[in-house]
């Protein structure tokens, strides 16, 4: 009897993870091509002036990828949630 109470939490327990890995998941999913916040957007133009983003990209952590062309030369600079810059690296 305890064993079966022991095998259904633990089966419940998986399938509540599993449940929110993959709701997190569709969430980053759906807004890969999202419009960034106006922060990160304006801390990517005062890095890098009016370039145009191919994508955004939300990232697990709260962070967010821009992927753009600056001087002929395809970047990707990754920004915090409140706008600042983490790194720019080109792509």
């Amino acid at each position: 009897m305890k064993r079966s109470v022991i095998v259904a939490m633990i089966l419940s327990m998986s399938m509540v993870a599993c449940e929110k890995t993959s709701l997190f998941e569709d969430h980053v999913a759906n807004n890969r091509s999202a419009s960034a916040p106006q922060a990160i957007q304006k801390s990517l133009t005062t890095n890098f002036g009016n370039v145009s983003v191919r994508e955004w990209k939300l990232n697990s952590d709260g962070s967010w990828k821009a992927h753009f062309t600056f001087n002929g030369i395809a970047w990707e600079a990754t920004f915090s949630a409140d706008g600042t810059l983490i790194k720019s690296e080109h792509a």
